[in-house]
Formats: structure tokens, sequence, C-alpha cells
């Protein structure tokens, strides 16, 4: 697939997140973080219990956005203006704080450069997240994905993107200015 095609598809998956504020923005386990962007939805955290003698029982459920970012198999560094870096094996402490930093923030750009294993997110008070593949990557780790009601998009250590039905499709470098 050629340059101008992956810029398609990234343009077609990120641009309904223009203008969209992050919140819920966290570090889950290890390294992994998640961005919420859109409206609030409650998702069911396990199915129904059977019905039993207790009528009223509620059952637990975990609010996620419209749009749900999860960064996973990968090193990040986070750039904010004014303050030292922060990276992935950082103490969880400095982490949540730039983190903190991100949260409200909207997203202006996306790039990839595939060749280093490079995805930079850009934001709108001159903050950054770079993602950078594992040394030791397996090339179907996947360092984001992009959750939405009816469609997940991937982005693998090899470089390549992984669309609904697991198509991949080859990139090169290019910038998503939303």
């Amino acid at each position: 697939m050629s340059r101008v095609q992956a810029a398609r598809v990234l343009e077609r998956f990120f641009r309904p997140l223009a203008g969209l504020r992050c919140w819920g923005v966290r570090q889950g386990w290890g390294s992994f973080l998640t961005f919420e962007l859109g409206s609030p939805r409650p998702e069911p955290l396990r199915p129904r219990p059977k019905p039993s003698a207790v009528e009223h029982e509620e059952q637990p459920v975990l609010v996620r956005g419209d749009h749900h970012l999860w960064v996973e198999q990968c090193e990040w560094t986070i750039k904010n203006p004014e303050q030292p870096l922060i990276e992935s094996e950082d103490d969880r402490g400095l982490i949540a704080e730039a983190l903190e930093q991100l949260d409200g923030q909207v997203i202006q750009s996306v790039q990839l450069v595939p060749f280093i294993g490079l995805f930079t997110i850009r934001f709108e008070r001159g903050s950054s997240l770079l993602l950078r593949r594992y040394d030791d990557h397996e090339p179907d780790d996947d360092l984001w994905s992009l959750f939405s009601p009816q469609w997940t998009l991937s982005y693998r250590a090899s470089g390549h993107l992984e669309l609904p039905g697991g198509r991949l499709v080859d990139c090169e470098d290019v910038e998503i200015v939303l």
C-alpha cells in the first residue's frame, strides 16, 4: 500500500478525534497508558449474573469514551513544556503527575516514522507523547490500539497499521494534523 493510502488510513481513523479532549488519562499495568475521548459510555465489566434471590444487584461498569486509546507494548516518553521528561520506567508518582498535564488536552497531530518504530502524539499545549517499539519487540506487538464502537485500529512494532478485520497496511513517514 502506498504512502498516500497509509496517510488516508490515519486520517480516516484519527479525524473523529479532532477537537475532543482527552479524559481519564491514566497508567495501567506496567507501562500501559489509556486515554478516553468523546462522550462517556458505561461498559459492563462482566456479563449479568443469572437471576437470583437478589433482585436489585448492581452490575459493575467501566466508563470509557466513544474512543479509547490504549498504549501497550512500547516504551514511551512524555514531554511537557517546562517539566522534565518522563519515561515509561520512571516512578509511577512522577508518571501520574505528567499524565495529569495531558488530561483535558486536545490531540493536535499524530506522526508515524515506521523505520525507527516511532509514533508521536502532539497535544494542544505543546506536550507530546513519543511511543517507541521495544528493542526486543515481536513484529506483531501492538504499540497502540484505538478503539471506537464500530472499529479498532492498531499500530504494530513491525511498522504496519492493522485495520479492522486484520488487514495490514505498509506505512511510511506521515504526519496528520487534526
